[in-house]
C-alpha cells in the first residue's frame, strides 16, 4: 500500500508539518508519499521526508499551461509565480529533480525512474494489445531507448502524432503490445509480417522490443515474449526472424535466455553517430 497526501491549500505550515506528522504516525504503508509545496517553502521537507523530489518545468511552459489550464492572464501568471520560491532554490533542496517539459507519458517515466531507483515496489505488470490512445506512452519508451544510445540502430524520436499513425497504419497479422506498471507504458513489443510481398513467408514474423532501462531485468521482456508468442500462433506464424545490434550484448542476452539462435551476421548494417554498426540475425521457432 502507499499513501499519498496533497496538502496544497493555504495552511499554516507549522499547522500542515503536525498533520503530516500524525498521519505518518498512524500509517503502517512502507512509502508514504507527500505532496506539499509548503514544506519546502518553510524548510520542512527534510523533518519529515527521507528523499525530496522536486518537478521542474520552463518559465515559458508555466506561463502556457496556467493560461491554458485557469485561464488566467500573462499577468496574473508572472505575479503567481513571483510570489513562489525560485526553481533554483527548489531544485538545491532535492536530491531528485524531475523535468516536465514533456509529454505526460516522458514525465511518467521520469517518475518510474525515480521510483525504481528507490528500490521501492512496483505494481505487478499488465500486458494488453496497444491501442491509439498508447501513442503517447509508446513513443516515450520508443524515445528513450533511442537516446540512452547503443541500444537500436532507430536514429531518430518520434512523436505521439507520428507513433499513432504507425499504430494504424500496421499491417494485417501485426500486435504491438504494452507493458503497463500502473499507469505507465514501461515497454511494449511490435510483432509484424517478416515479408508482406510474398506468400512463401507468411509463417515467419518480425519482432522488436523496447523496455525502459530503469525498469529493465523485471521480467517484462519476459512477459511481452510470451503475449506475443499467444497472438503469433493464433495468426498462424511458426516463426521469428529478428536482427540485433552486434555491440548490444545484453539484448543478445536477452534474446539468447528466451531460445532465439544466432544464425548469421551483418557487417557494416548501419552507420550510427559516424561509425559502423554490425547487426546479429537470430530466428527463433514457434512450438
Amino acid at each position: 500500500e502507499i499513501k499519498e497526501c496533497d496538502w496544497s491549500s493555504d495552511v499554516c505550515s507549522s499547522d500542515l508539518y503536525e498533520a503530516i506528522k500524525g498521519r505518518l504516525a498512524a500509517s503502517s504503508a512502507p512509502v508514504f508519499v507527500i505532496e506539499a509545496i509548503k514544506l519546502l517553502e518553510a524548510g520542512l521537507s527534510r523533518a519529515l521526508c527521507d528523499v525530496v523530489w522536486v518537478t521542474h518545468c520552463s518559465y515559458r511552459s508555466q506561463v502556457a499551461r496556467l493560461k491554458a489550464s485557469r485561464g488566467m492572464s500573462e499577468a496574473e501568471v508572472r505575479r503567481r509565480l513571483a510570489n513562489q520560491m525560485p526553481p533554483a532554490e527548489m531544485a538545491r533542496q532535492a536530491d531528485r529533480v524531475i523535468n516536465t517539459d514533456g509529454s505526460y507519458a516522458e514525465t511518467d517515466l521520469a517518475v518510474l525512474a525515480g521510483w525504481a531507483g528507490l528500490a521501492a515496489p512496483l505494481p505487478p505488470p499488465e500486458y494488453a494489445a496497444a491501442t491509439d490512445e498508447d501513442a503517447e506512452g509508446v513513443a516515450a519508451v520508443l524515445n528513450s531507448v533511442v537516446r540512452e544510445g547503443g541500444q537500436t540502430v532507430i536514429d531518430r524520436t518520434f512523436t505521439p502524432v507520428q507513433e499513432r499513425r504507425f499504430i494504424r497504419s500496421l499491417p494485417p497479422r501485426s500486435r504491438l503490445t504494452v507493458a503497463r506498471l500502473g499507469r505507465v507504458i514501461a515497454g511494449f513489443q511490435v510483432m509484424e509480417p517478416y515479408a508482406d510481398y510474398t506468400g512463401a513467408m507468411d509463417h515467419v514474423a518480425g519482432l522488436g522490443t523496447y523496455v525502459a532501462a530503469p525498469v529493465r531485468g523485471r521480467g517484462l521482456g519476459q512477459g511481452l515474449m510470451e503475449q506475443t508468442c499467444a497472438a503469433a500462433r493464433q495468426m498462424g506464424y511458426r516463426k521469428f526472424v529478428i536482427m540485433v545490434r552486434a555491440d548490444n550484448a545484453r539484448a543478445q542476452a536477452f534474446y539468447e535466455r528466451l531460445g532465439f539462435r544466432a544464425c548469421g551476421r551483418l557487417t557494416g548494417q548501419a552507420r550510427l553517430d559516424g561509425r559502423e554498426v554490425g547487426e546479429i540475425v537470430y530466428e527463433y521457432f514457434l512450438q
